[in-house]
């Protein structure tokens, strides 16, 4: 559920720059009137619904643990890597649960509810994934975000 109301919230911030864009006019995000705007969109390739687990965008992002960037955050911030195009051919859609059925744990969204450790929850998850994928399915492994930061007393925890 986390990853698909990550999903959402990116897709909602991409909509929602075209929208206010469009006519001059604001659609506000997870409203009535946004979730029409991409269900009615025939190329939007998904489908918008309410959620019972976040009422707002700030629901939203304090169920994926953002925070607020301070000063001190924004003057340690590493500079933008430059990527450069690389001419490949990319897949107008791929789904992984469809690649590897077999691997149950690509489905699985885990709940980080307010914890501060997003990354955590991201890292063990695609190694989880990772370790079912590499062995053709013969090896499921659950790693824990908890496991992953018990050894460090300042790593954005609070777990």
């Amino acid at each position: 559920m986390l990853k698909i109301a990550v999903y959402i919230v990116s897709q909602f911030t991409l909509l929602e720059a075209h929208v206010t864009t469009r006519n001059n006019e604001r659609i506000e995000p997870l409203s009535d009137e946004m979730i029409s705007f991409i269900n009615e969109h025939p190329d939007a390739g998904w489908k918008a619904d309410k959620s019972d687990r976040f009422h707002s965008l700030d629901d939203a992002r304090i169920l994926m643990g953002a925070r607020k960037e301070d000063a001190e955050m924004k003057r340690n911030r590493r500079p933008t890597v430059d990527h450069h195009d690389l001419n490949v051919e990319i897949p107008s859609q791929f789904d992984s649960r469809k690649k590897w059925p077999h691997c149950k744990s690509i489905s699985q969204i885990r709940d980080q509810s307010r914890c501060g450790s997003c990354w955590a929850f991201g890292a063990v998850e695609a190694m989880t994934d990772r370790i079912c994928i590499q062995s053709g399915g013969q090896q499921s492994a659950e790693l824990s975000a908890l496991d992953l930061i018990s050894c460090c007393e300042d790593c954005g925890g609070w777990l």
